[in-house]
């Protein structure tokens, strides 16, 4: 993975932020390591590398395990004014929390706030002295006084939000742990937000979703840190460079069949329509609305690494949405299918060949403009309800979506028992819209960017 990634890296903040909090989970090799710096830093100290740059980029050397010295982030780091230089060392300190790197702490250390180099680290202050164990005299230690008798635990050991001992740990949904009663009480005082994502978050739903991955049979479980965009494509990526026909889709979705029959059909009937009319097998099958032929959505697809250059577009896609950090990343995928407008002169790939999936049998919710079905629920086999608006602002699908799932928990409703989710879909079901939309003709996708240039795909 790294080693795709590392010759495409632009100095953009959220690309490189993104990589530094990546490569805690999946740490690169050296190579890979240095040649992101390098593609980073060549061109020296520029007004671009900012405290978040030069931060990802310690995180992401550190994790690598280069260590600072001879090399030119230590050098840019050496002539940076303190302040600039404290701002970076801060950034990697907040990007190296649980898990730390191993080699984070001699970064931290080689630069002090004045910039000089130290030729070794301090000594660490004393341990608080700890008071005698009342288990030794027989008495039963409260379970919270447990906490104090590690001073300073080793980070996999210890609470993300309190950095004291772990007890009784719960996980986050998105990737931290922490003590069980430290997360109620912060919770109780943010209103129910979580402290890292700012998602409304229930101490009930900790760790639920990865227990339930992990307890399911031939399955590959990766607990992201955050919601970005990043993540959702690094792992179709991690798989089109195997070789690997990938089918993405968002969690906020149900499996209603299995899905394999109905993807091979769809598969099918694109290769004998692309031999009726002289063309090539489609390389990538998208969601598309309810009421359209081809106005693609990112929400599931499927990428066939064995019918185009998969990866080669799926790292154009990441590249093009980290330099347009503006842009939804919705309206990027649409761009790269050629099915929305063109929202700057930069010319782009060519659009692989692409084929709809029928929205009667991979069906959205009708929660917004042009979504929905026409089939009989039981003819679905896959069902997408939009549990959020966008990972920016999870609780914007309540203020711009339709009343018709308004105030419904879709998750314990679509997970409980049959009958009660055959109602809930059904709340979905449609008339088959008279005519339908042509996205390649649009000037106008509603996702914030409008122009008067379209591009229609040929």
């Amino acid at each position: 993975m790294w080693a795709l990634l590392a010759p495409l890296a632009v100095t953009s903040r959220s690309f490189l932020r993104d990589c530094g909090l990546l490569a805690r989970q999946v740490p690169p090799d050296e190579a890979a390591a240095e040649t992101l710096l390098r593609r980073c830093l060549g061109e020296g100290v520029s007004p671009a590398l900012d405290d978040v740059v030069l931060g990802s980029l310690i995180s992401i050397a550190a994790a690598a395990g280069l260590r600072p010295g001879g090399d030119v982030l230590s050098a840019i780091l050496c002539h940076l004014d303190p302040a600039r230089r404290h701002g970076a060392l801060d950034v990697a300190r907040k990007l190296g929390e649980p898990p730390c790197p191993p080699a984070l702490p001699a970064w931290l250390v080689h630069f002090d706030d004045t910039g000089d180099v130290q030729e070794e680290a301090p000594p660490p202050p004393p341990p608080p002295e700890v008071p005698a164990s009342p288990c030794a005299a027989g008495e039963a230690l409260p379970r919270q006084d447990l906490r104090s008798l590690v001073a300073r635990p080793p980070p996999r050991f210890a609470c993300s939000l309190d950095g004291r001992l772990l007890v009784d740990p719960v996980a986050t949904p998105c990737g931290q742990v922490c003590e069980r009663s430290v997360l109620v009480q912060r919770l109780r005082d943010t209103s129910g937000l979580c402290p890292w994502t700012g998602a409304v978050l229930a101490v009930e739903q900790c760790a639920e979703a990865m227990k339930l991955c992990l307890a399911a049979p031939q399955v590959h479980c990766i607990s992201g840190s955050e919601q970005t965009a990043l993540q959702k494509y690094e792992i179709v990526l991690v798989f089109l460079s195997l070789d690997r026909d990938t089918f993405w889709f968002d969690f906020d979705s149900v499996w209603l069949k299995n899905p394999v029959p109905f993807i091979r059909a769809a598969e099918a009937a694109d290769a004998l329509e692309a031999e009726t009319s002289s063309r090539s097998p489609s390389m990538v099958f998208s969601a598309i609305d309810f009421n359209s032929k081809n106005c693609a959505m990112n929400a599931y697809f499927l990428i066939r690494p064995s019918r185009g250059p998969a990866v080669a577009w799926v790292l154009s896609l990441l590249d093009w949405i980290y330099s347009r950090p503006f842009v939804h990343d919705q309206l990027a995928f649409s761009l790269f299918l050629g099915s929305c407008p063109l929202v700057d002169d930069e010319p782009l790939p060519a659009v692989p060949a692409w084929a709809p999936l029928d929205p009667n049998i991979f069906a959205n919710a009708a929660r917004f403009e042009g979504l929905g079905f026409s089939a009989e629920v039981e003819d679905l086999a896959f069902f997408h309800f939009f549990d959020g608006w966008n990972s920016n602002s999870p609780e914007g699908v309540e203020y711009f979506a339709k009343p018709t799932y308004r105030g419904l928990d879709m998750f314990s409703a679509l997970y409980s028992d049959k009958q009660t989710a055959t109602e809930i879909i059904s709340r979905s079901r449609l008339e088959a819209p008279a005519t339908l939309k042509d996205c390649s003709q649009m000037v106008d996708l509603g996702l914030g960017v409008a122009k008067s240039q379209v591009w229609v795909s040929v």
